[in-house]
């Protein structure tokens, strides 16, 4: 599978992003950029795939990826009605490697 390529949008003089992300906006294609990534996800559970490694989302998972490594995220579908749940939250910092 060939990774997507993600242009991280900074605005001038920025030099990290960060974004929150709940339910479905938690799953993402496998992709890569040149930005490190702290990824924490608070709540969900789903699976991961780094490279070409493969593991399971739970709550309180967190990541730290190095520049251009390929990597997706996908949460799985939240339970069926009369069964509650929090739906899945992830917050990701994505930082130039020269900010350091």
């Amino acid at each position: 599978m060939k990774p997507w390529f993600e242009k991280i949008p900074y605005t001038d003089g920025m030099s990290l992003a960060c974004k929150a992300y709940r339910g479905r906006e938690c799953s993402n294609p496998y992709h890569l950029h040149p930005e490190v990534e702290l990824a924490y996800f608070r709540q969900g559970r789903g699976h991961w795939m780094v490279g070409d490694s493969l593991g399971e989302l739970r709550p309180g998972f967190f990541v730290l990826l190095g520049a251009d490594l390929p990597h997706s995220y996908r949460m799985d579908a939240p339970p069926g009605r009369g069964r509650r749940a929090a739906p899945a939250e992830a917050h990701v910092l994505q930082f130039r490697e020269d900010c350091l």
